[in-house]
């Protein structure tokens, strides 16, 4: 790849950073398996990249709120197109498809572990776990999202990327390593490659690599996608929405590459880092003790060696031995004061920009999620100086424009016009969103109460269930009855109320019968 030497000094730069964190997320190149990773003397990067990396996962992907949205377009909403009645149907068919799409999602990993025989498969938050890691520590990572949502994550050193002057991917070049058993029998053919060759191979010397470059067409304004294996095209794709998408810290306009958070902090990182060192060394040094023997010693080193309880000779006045002595750096403790003020000092200071011991949400039963969602999303706003709402952009967007792509390829989406349907990806206490409305809703019925009921004939009480339900996220099948069953049973209780009515009428109509001709009886 051309683009590789380009990337090179950022990438020790990345390496760098990892050392002081997470090691074995970027490690050097051509590291084998059986190699020691570097050794760190502290454990705070590691702690405060862990601390970021969750707090970051559970703002961007909540578990119990939805992160993405389908909204009708403004135009479509309010342009009058559709009746009321017919926008509710539609607003209902598109949280339909979201509970779709987060379930999908959601269960990737185990769907492909059953089609794979049970292999190990990340899940999509184990996935973007690792994304995040990756974003933190090294700046940024490529994700790969599948037609069945499975999500491919890729470290720094598995790809390159080409951006223009704004900062928009021109191309991605990635490699891998793969079996080329996993091929299907039509791309071996356009590899070159035998199977019946290939099988009588141990798995390590029939692994081939794998190129795919990921090209944007200005002109087509689409993705051309190839693949090559042992210099040969096997695959070739075009595709509106591409599956390949970035996930930058900070990007410098110009730069192909991110800087990420561990970046702004390696000087830190490695004067503590340094500082931990020397306090150990000082430690073990001033931990030391030598016995010393004067010249004129009785005593003989093997003396020193032996068990405990062992006599031997040496000059012994008033009971102290006089010719033996121990040599240690104990007194000497105290000069290291300074250099353990000044490790505390990095350590605070670290440990506040990362969040490390933070707990600013008040102790309360009333404490509302919207709280503890706005107090993270500040403290992680002021931890990633601003950044972390780009990165949750980057990290959600592509997600959820490509779930949007593969449900319109399997025509799983309501037909409307084209650019009626927008999707809105929820950050932080925009998640809660649908939450503060349904909150809303409660207010304004128990207000309508209050007025009366003139007040409350003004709501459509169907709707308002349908609606709040929605709001909730409860889809529960058969829970709130549809507006056909509504119907029905309107017709059942008219049909059952008509009968009623005619029973009565009928033996009402018997019993004047029956009374007209008992009566000339009476009378004779």
């Amino acid at each position: 790849m051309d683009a590789d030497g380009q990337r090179q000094q950022i990438l020790d730069t990345a390496r760098e950073c990892a050392k002081l964190t997470k090691p074995w997320a970027l490690t050097k190149q051509g590291q084998q398996a059986s190699e020691p990773l570097p050794k760190t003397f502290q454990n705070m990067g590691a702690d405060g990249v862990t601390n970021i990396v969750g707090r970051v996962h559970a703002a961007v992907f909540p578990s119990e709120t939805p992160w993405l949205r389908y909204d009708l377009s403004p135009e479509l909403r309010y342009g009058g197109s559709f009746a009321d009645e017919q926008l509710q149907a539609i607003e209902q068919a598109l949280f339909t498809h979201e509970m779709l799409v987060m379930a999908m999602i959601e269960s990737c990993g185990m769907a492909r572990a059953d089609e794979y025989g049970n292999r190990h498969i990340n899940s999509f938050r184990t996935s973007q776990i690792n994304a995040i890691n990756q974003v933190v520590i090294t700046g940024e990572t490529l994700e790969y999202m599948d037609d069945d949502f499975g999500i491919t994550v890729y470290r720094r050193d598995q790809y390159v990327t080409k951006r223009d002057s704004t900062c928009a991917v021109q191309y991605h070049g990635i490699r891998e390593t793969i079996d080329p058993l996993s091929l299907t029998d039509e791309q071996l053919a356009k590899a070159e490659l035998r199977y019946d060759e290939l099988k009588e191979k141990d798995v390590g010397d029939r692994e081939k690599d794998i190129f795919t470059f990921v090209d944007w067409q200005p002109r087509s304004r689409s993705w051309l996608i190839t693949q090559e294996v042992n210099d040969r095209i096997i695959n070739e794709t075009e595709e509106k929405i591409t599956p390949y998408f970035s996930v930058p810290y900070e990007l410098i306009p110009g730069e192909n590459y991110a800087r990420g958070f561990i970046e702004q902090k390696s000087p830190d990182l490695r004067s503590l880092n340094e500082g931990k060192m020397h306090l150990l060394n000082w430690a073990a040094l001033a931990a030391k003790a030598h016995p010393v023997l004067d010249y004129s010693s009785l005593a003989q080193e093997e003396d020193l060696l032996k068990e405990s309880g062992k006599p031997w000779r040496g000059r012994v006045e008033n009971g102290m031995v006089m010719d033996v002595g121990f040599f240690h750096l104990g007194g000497k403790l105290n000069d290291v004061g300074f250099l353990a003020q000044f490790v505390a000092q990095i350590e605070s200071r670290l440990g506040a920009s990362m969040l490390i011991g933070s707990e600013s949400v008040r102790k309360s039963e009333r404490t509302t999620a919207f709280e503890v969602a706005r107090i993270t999303l500040e403290q992680l706003q002021g931890a990633l100086g601003g950044f972390y709402t780009p990165m949750a952009d980057a990290l959600q967007i592509p997600l959820a424009h490509r779930s949007k792509h593969i449900l319109e390829k399997r025509n799983l989406l309501p037909s409307l016009p084209k650019g009626a349907i927008r999707v809105r990806t929820l950050t932080g206490t925009a998640a809660l969103e649908r939450e503060s409305q349904a909150s809303a809703m409660l207010d304004m019925a128990q207000v309508a109460q209050m007025l009366g009921p003139e007040a409350l004939r003004k709501i459509d009480t169907a709707v308002f269930v349908d609606v709040y339900a929605r709001l909730r996220g409860v889809n529960e099948p058969a829970l709130i009855k549809t507006n056909d069953q509504l119907a029905r049973e309107a017709q059942e209780a008219q049909a059952q109320f008509a009968q009623q009515e005619a029973t009565k009428a009928a033996m009402s109509v018997a019993g004047n019968v029956a009374q007209q001709a008992i009566a000339p009886q009476q009378l004779g």
